[in-house]
């Protein structure tokens, strides 16, 4: 097993932990969710593997870029987590996670954001020039795992199976319109490329506390800023100036994942986007000394 794959297995299931993160989910608090997430990532490790090993070939010669369909192996990923995690899927956090192992393994890269131009390049090409077929496997998979949601979303902004075909419609298009519920799919837009200053932020954070929990909290806190809300924005506030690792903070923490549920508010769709922010993370290094 690659390194890669390693990387996102172990991160997803870090991501998911780490306490505590208020609306999230997180081991202080029992949610079967929590559980079908990480179940999510163990049970699609053949695709994953199969990404990094199609990204090796594409590198070496041995196929052509426009020949990889990476709708299928998204498709077969999902029924995967589909068929061993209680029919509980996470696209948004499967999707992303095995577009960047592609990548990694198209590239070869030993540092992301080293080289995250070259990676920026393969996404774009990947998703930019993929066939409608590509699409349409994508909208086919999440019909079969019953992501309606989804597929209601994108039927909102005129996304369907005929206009796929009709006007060519590529993955990325598809991606960039499920980023305005399912945020872990603005990691794959290359025109912002968040994820370069998110990771960034958060191996710096790992230097600051001297902590991969902290580091993950804190990107976990940076991803939930503008949804807070106004009211409660200083307790916040104030929790990062007591430095994250404080039993105090902790404390603070429980108390304030108290009130934003008891508001109603949740914000489980970041822990989605914060987990293969931490996968990426935990290939950077995060876990170094």
């Amino acid at each position: 097993m690659s390194s890669v794959v390693k990387s996102y297995i172990y991160g997803v299931y870090l991501a998911v932990n780490t306490p505590v993160k208020p609306g999230g989910y997180h081991r202080l608090r029992a949610d079967p969710e929590s559980i079908s997430l990480v179940c999510n990532s163990i049970s699609t490790l053949d695709s994953a593997s199969d990404a990094f090993t199609l990204g090796e070939r594409v590198r070496r010669g041995d196929l052509s870029l426009p020949s990889v369909e990476i709708g299928k192996l998204l498709g077969r990923a999902f029924r995967e987590a589909f068929r061993w995690c209680e029919g509980r899927v996470f696209p948004s956090m499967i999707a992303p996670s095995l577009i960047f192992i592609f990548s990694l393994g198209y590239t070869g890269a030993e540092s992301i954001l080293r080289e995250s131009n070259q990676i920026k390049q393969i996404i774009e090409s990947l998703l930019s020039s993929s066939r409608p077929g590509d699409a349409r496997a994508f909208l086919d998979a999440l019909k079969s795992v019953h992501r309606t949601d989804m597929l209601d979303h994108l039927s909102s902004v005129d996304l369907t199976g005929v206009t796929l075909v009709s006007q060519g419609v590529s993955l990325s298009e598809v991606f960039r319109a499920l980023s305005s519920k399912w945020p872990a799919f603005t990691l794959l837009d290359t025109r912002e490329y968040a994820v370069v200053g998110l990771l960034k932020n958060m191996v710096n954070y790992k230097k600051k506390y001297r902590s991969v929990e902290a580091s993950i909290l804190a990107t976990y806190l940076d991803l939930i800023a503008n949804k807070i809300p106004s009211d409660l924005k200083h307790a916040f506030a104030e929790i990062v100036e007591m430095g994250l690792t404080s039993r105090e903070a902790a404390k603070k923490l429980l108390e304030l994942d108290v009130e934003v549920r008891r508001r109603g508010f949740s914000f489980n769709e970041y822990v989605e986007e914060l987990a293969v922010l931490t996968f990426l993370g935990v290939y950077e290094g995060l876990l170094a000394s």
